[in-house]
This record gives C-alpha cells, structure tokens and sequence, in this order.
C-alpha cells in the first residue's frame, strides 16, 4: 500500500493560503503603504522570496500545460509562452484590499 499522491489537497492553493497567513500577520507591524517601502526585515524578505519561488513553480507548469515542448530558460522565458497563448493573463490586475 503506498500513498495516491493524486488525491491529495492542492498543495499550491494550501501554500498561497499559508504565505497570505503570514503576509497578514506581517501587516500587523508594517503598513503596506508607500511610506514604508524602504523598511526591510528577515520575515518580510521570506514572504517575498517564498512568494517568487512559487510563482516560478507556477508558472513554469502552466506554460508546460498550454505547450508540452516548452523548454524554460528560466522566469524569463514565460512571458513569451504566455503572451501567445494567454495574452489576457498580461493585461490582468491585482487589488489587494484588507479588511
């Protein structure tokens, strides 16, 4: 008996849910607000690296998805995938509104 690895929750989602958790409770110490675009710390560095890593992740397998002979040549190489098959996606904006 091993584990199905295809019914699992989707890991991806439960991630994004856990770096929001932790983005949350950042903002409880710093404003996201211009005025505090210079502040730096060890926590808000993690949040910032772990959310780019996973949208690389991403990212790469969704452009492996709309062309299976995609070859990634790195974060670099997915906007040209993307552009010809989602060129929307390119265009789409993000508000993140706290409550």
């Amino acid at each position: 008996m091993g584990i199905n690895y295809e019914n699992l929750t989707r890991t991806h989602w439960n991630y994004f849910l856990a770096l929001e958790q932790d983005f949350l409770t950042l903002c409880r110490y710093v404003e996201p607000h211009e005025e505090n675009n210079n502040t730096f710390s060890i926590e808000l560095g993690r949040i910032i690296m772990s959310a780019a890593q996973e949208s690389d992740v991403l990212l790469k397998r969704l452009c492996e998805s709309l062309n299976p002979e995609f070859q990634s040549a790195g974060i670099n190489s997915y906007f040209h995938e993307l552009s010809a098959h989602l060129p929307e996606m390119l265009q789409e904006q993000v508000h993140a509104e706290r409550l």
